[in-house]
């Protein structure tokens, strides 16, 4: 038999059992608003979507529209504070479009408190230069086709870029994946868990990861990365520059540029580079605890201490690879 002294403890036990004997309360919730304003140069979009689905897509008209749709359960039993309900505010403040969605369960409660979300989807449509500033926690994100500044904040969502230019998109993300695609731009973009992927995309890309991979296809300009733990391969990527910071990935490089400037350094992983026949660059290869291959057929190149220096074609590109733990395999393709 189970006894209680404490009469605090006592009490909250009592509660418990009380609550547990509750039956739970189910509401149905089903809701839909749209609403639109006229917007011009100067005016922004400010969007705090929650846990829901985004969808930004641009059109001719000089005015913004703002649907949300929500269709769920919410289930209580007990002491409950805070919306049982699905609730979103839509409106202008001045030059900036407001919208904010609040879900069921918010708050506080002591008891049984269950959602079933079947439908959380927020659709935009308005002018493709629009700025617009995206928060959410769990919901993913699809912006095609748009032109004016992103600056996008999500938690566990993932985020799709397509057909999207612009010199100002920054992006934070929790757990989520990050993909472009047919990107032209400038992106300063973080992430945590979450993997990087990009196709023909073109511009100037700067990436600070933890956990996740890095792959790209296609495309050029510039490139940043700085990852804990994930493995970086790009394919076939018209690259002026290149900067990789690693601990523990592997990074594999197949550039189309004759004359890149290219530095990695990484602690455990290996290094294997691929440039085109006729590349033009200076070597400078260091590795603690692994080989060093080049395979650069009438190239001036000098083997010292675990380095490799020298310089294939007129040199005028700049190769630096520096590995602790890794090897370092760099090739030239045949004519």
């Amino acid at each position: 038999m189970l006894r209680v002294s404490n009469p605090v403890l006592l009490a909250l036990v009592t509660l418990l059992v009380l609550l547990a004997a509750v039956p739970a309360a189910g509401k149905r919730i089903d809701r839909e608003l749209r609403e639109s304003f006229p917007v011009a140069e100067g005016d922004r979009l400010d969007l705090r979507s929650g846990d829901g689905d985004v969808v930004v897509e641009p059109w001719e008209k000089s005015e913004i529209e703002i649907h949300v749709r929500y269709l769920g359960e919410h289930k209580t039993a007990g002491i409950t504070s805070g919306p049982d309900d699905f609730e979103a505010e839509i409106e202008r403040e001045g030059r900036t479009i407001r919208a904010v969605g609040r879900e069921p369960g918010s708050g506080w409660s002591i008891g049984f408190v269950s959602s079933r979300v079947e439908e959380y989807r927020w659709t935009v449509r308005a002018p493709a230069w629009l700025p617009i500033d995206l928060d959410g926690e769990d919901g993913d994100v699809r912006v095609t086709g748009w032109r004016g500044p992103l600056d996008v904040r999500v938690d566990d969502g993932d985020v799709l870029l397509e057909d999207v230019a612009g010199d100002d998109l920054r992006l934070e993300l929790e757990d989520g994946d990050l993909e472009l695609r047919r990107f032209e731009g400038v992106v300063r973009a973080s992430l945590d868990d979450g993997d990087v992927r990009l196709e023909e995309c073109h511009g100037d890309f700067r990436f600070i990861t933890e956990d996740g991979d890095l792959t790209a296809r296609g495309g050029g300009g510039s490139l940043d990365v700085q990852t804990d733990d994930g493995d970086l391969r790009l394919l076939d990527m018209a690259l002026e520059r290149l900067g990789v910071r690693t601990e523990d990935g592997a990074v594999t490089a197949t550039l189309t540029t004759l004359a890149p400037t290219v530095e990695v350094r990484t602690v455990d992983g290996d290094v294997e580079l691929q440039l085109p026949a006729g590349a033009s660059v200076r070597l400078d290869l260091r590795t603690d605890d692994g080989p060093i291959d080049v395979e650069a057929p009438g190239s001036d190149l000098t083997r010292a201490d675990r380095r490799l220096t020298g310089t294939v074609g007129a040199g005028e590109g700049e190769l630096r690879v520096e590995t602790e733990d890794g090897s370092v395999d760099v090739k030239f393709s045949a004519r």
